[in-house]
């Protein structure tokens, strides 16, 4: 009776150290979002807390917050000879059609800026980032299409003359 007091004490001592250890080797973490890209051929690289990686061949930042949160980005450069402000209004038309990426424009202070796609998703577990990875990864695409098309009709409506409204008097004496 006594070795099974010892056993049962030593259990109890072990048990949760090693129920810590299982829950922190699979919960969600940026661990294991390289784990789950690497799976798929991915490629991706650790670069200051975040991944990076080639999804769709373009460029695609992923940030884990809080063991939670799951953040997919992508930025691409905008050089001085745009417009911002016309990218500024198709970034929040864009917004408001594909409701799951939020696109935004960064104004650097030398007159340059960064478009920013994002798509944000609460991940609990493992099981969901699986789940949600590729979908997200489709939203950004189509968030990056429909900005496209955004800009080529602010661009086209912005080329065509403007109706000038009033009128036109002479007065002579």
């Amino acid at each position: 009776m006594k070795i099974f007091a010892i056993v049962l004490a030593c259990l109890s001592l072990i048990a949760p150290a090693v129920i810590v250890k299982i829950i922190e080797h699979n919960s969600f973490s940026l661990v294991y979002v390289h784990k789950v890209l690497s799976e798929s051929g991915l490629n991706p690289v650790v670069i200051d807390g975040e991944i990076r990686c080639i999804c769709n061949g373009k460029e695609t930042i992923i940030k884990v917050h809080n063991g939670a949160m799951v953040q997919l980005s992508r930025e691409y450069q905008i050089s001085t000879k745009t417009n911002l402000d016309m990218y500024v209004r198709a970034a929040a038309a864009t917004t408001r059609e594909v409701c799951s990426v939020k696109v935004g424009i960064r104004r650097d202070g030398d007159g340059m800026g960064t478009m920013v796609f994002m798509a944000e998703s609460f991940c609990p577990s493992t099981k969901v980032f699986r789940e949600v990875f590729l979908g997200y990864i489709q939203a950004l695409d189509v968030a990056e299409q429909r900005q496209g098309d955004n800009l080529k009709e602010m661009s086209n409506c912005d080329d065509k003359p403007r109706r000038k409204i009033g009128f036109v008097t002479s007065y002579s004496n």
